[in-house]
């Protein structure tokens, strides 16, 4: 049996984590519950658990330093975070501090934490049966390579400075970079979460993506070296060739990482790979494999990791352009058809022409020109105008050159609306059948996938104007349903309030009781008590 501990200052919370799955029936067995995190080290140490499941906010020590404190001490075990905290600077510190695993508890179901648990413990397996390794002893043989000399190589080659003409006398005056004997490249484009507070250009940031990597990379014996530049991020990894060489295991690596980058830094990522090669002096022209595969993939509708093809020359040199006059008149004259015509030609030019920098300038563009518009004809009191829609921030939150062609022919529709009549609606078109399908599904376990799906737009972009439109992020705009839900039913019926958890689409009414007093104010039996007596008056 794999022993687990848990650490959370709510009594409902251990009571629900208990009753979620049958332990003993999938293999495992609860060895201790602690209320605070100094009792979790005690008993830590006392019980020796494989896997801790702790919450983050608790008292006298909270999760984070538990991990802390038993990292420090070299224990073996496997840690994994359930907070109701939706903050990347608790993700960044707990994935910084060794967890293993993150699950927000707004979204903790019996099968998610199933297959979290049983992944840290096929992870903890194998680590017990690897020997240690012995650490090299430095001597004049043997230098010591640091990973900001590996760093400032990869720099030099993204910036020019070394080409393959160049690179084989610099190689030659130096001592070997790399230990294992094949390459491979690739490019990531980072797009954050509408919602997400982290900022992805901070070292902070950074640093987190580089950890879970090295966690990732490393289980499968990659060595990686991780630089951002202005509009990507690049790895070169160092890989035995055997996986190099093989394009399912390339694939498969890459695919995993992609999917706990998103999961766990609320990011999504658009991702070019290279071709591998055995010598150094490739290496600029793997990273033009790899910017070339990263564009293929950001400009067509599926989001997945791409394998690198033939670099092929854009065929188009200059940058389509919109219109600007042609626009203003037509808008002037409420015709919003050419417009939209006209913009749907401009970016089926910069699909063509496969260039990512020339999307940015279309899209700067169009925003520059619907501002003026906008102030122009006076329609700033429009919902869906207000001052963040024209964020040319916008740019980087949007995933794929669909969504960027939507969002601007999203942007001009709402200008005409709001030029030619009184709003009836107080959302776009999207938001208002996002909010449909809200109210007509929140019994269900619905999430923004589920809701983009419904309303065909991809999750990252529902997600971006959700935000925009009504103020709060979708998880939270759900929850505040469910809940005035939830306090209707227990004011004017007898159901009980589990029977209530269930209607309202909570399928843990522990945990449902803990969302409701954190929301209401007063716990679920109170405000039931209290809408008795109303009644009775």
């Amino acid at each position: 049996m794999i022993k687990v501990l848990i650490a959370d200052d709510e009594l409902v919370v251990r009571i629900g984590l208990k009753t979620t799955i049958d332990w003993e029936a999938n293999g495992f067995t609860i060895v201790g519950e602690a209320v605070n995190g100094k009792d979790a080290v005690e008993l830590f140490h006392k019980l020796k658990p494989d896997i801790l499941v702790t919450d983050i906010k608790m008292p006298i020590m909270d999760g984070l330093d538990v991990i802390r404190q038993l990292k420090s001490e070299h224990c073996l075990f496997k840690a994994l975070i359930l907070s109701h905290y939706d903050d990347f600077d608790f993700a960044r510190k707990a994935i910084n501090l060794g967890a293993s695993d993150y699950i927000l508890k707004t979204e903790l179901t019996e099968q998610k934490l199933l297959a979290s648990l049983g992944q840290l413990a096929e992870q903890l397996a194998e680590e017990r049966q690897m020997e240690p390794a012995q650490p090299l002893q430095p001597d004049e043989r043997t230098p010591v390579v640091t990973q900001a000399q590996r760093a400032r190589f990869l720099r030099k080659i993204l910036e020019g400075e070394l080409s393959q003409d160049t690179l084989p006398a610099y190689l030659e005056q130096r001592d070997p970079l790399f230990d294992l004997p094949c390459f491979v490249v690739a490019c990531l484009n980072v797009e954050k979460q509408a919602d997400s507070s982290q900022d992805i250009e901070s070292s902070q940031f950074h640093q987190a993506l580089d950890n879970l990597s090295a966690n990732l990379l490393g289980r499968k014996g990659w060595n990686h070296t991780l630089l951002q530049t202005v509009s990507n991020t690049y790895y070169l990894v160092n890989l035995p060739c055997a996986d190099a060489e093989s394009e399912s295991s390339l694939s498969e690596g890459f695919e995993s990482l992609k999917r706990n980058i998103e999961q766990f830094l609320n990011v999504q990522l658009s991702m070019g790979i290279s071709q591998s090669t055995r010598h150094l002096d490739q290496l600029p022209a793997l990273v033009n494999q790899a910017k070339s595969a990263w564009l293929s993939c950001y400009f067509e509708p599926v989001n997945s990791v791409r394998l690198a093809g033939p670099v092929l020359p854009s065929p188009i040199q200059i940058c389509p352009a919109l219109d600007t006059d042609f626009i203003r008149k037509s808008i002037a004259l409420h015709d919003i058809e050419p417009v939209l015509e006209h913009i749907d030609t401009v970016f089926d030019a910069l699909k063509e022409a496969n260039t990512f920098d020339y999307v940015r300038e279309v899209f700067n563009d169009a925003i520059s020109l619907a501002k003026m518009i906008v102030a122009e004809r006076k329609l700033t009191n429009a919902t869906s105008l207000n001052d963040e829609r024209f964020s040319y921030r916008n740019f980087d939150r949007l995933a794929k050159f669909d969504e960027v062609r939507t969002y601007v022919l999203d942007l001009y529709t709402q200008i005409n609306v709001g030029d030619t009549a009184e709003k009836t609606e107080k959302y776009s078109y999207g938001i208002t059948r996002c909010i449909k399908f809200i109210k007509h599904n929140y019994q269900n376990p619905i999430s923004l996938t589920d809701a983009a799906d419904y309303v065909g737009i991809s999750k990252c972009y529902l997600s971006l104007l959700f935000r925009q439109e009504t103020g709060v992020n979708f998880s939270n705009w759900l929850a505040n349903y469910r809940i005035e839900k939830a306090k209707k039913l227990l004011s004017e019926t007898n159901m009980k309030i589990y029977e209530v958890a269930e209607m309202v689409g909570f399928e843990n009414p522990y945990y449902f009781s803990k969302v409701f007093k954190e929301m209401t104010g007063e716990s679920c039996k109170d405000f039931k008590t209290r809408g008795a007596v109303r009644v009775s008056d």
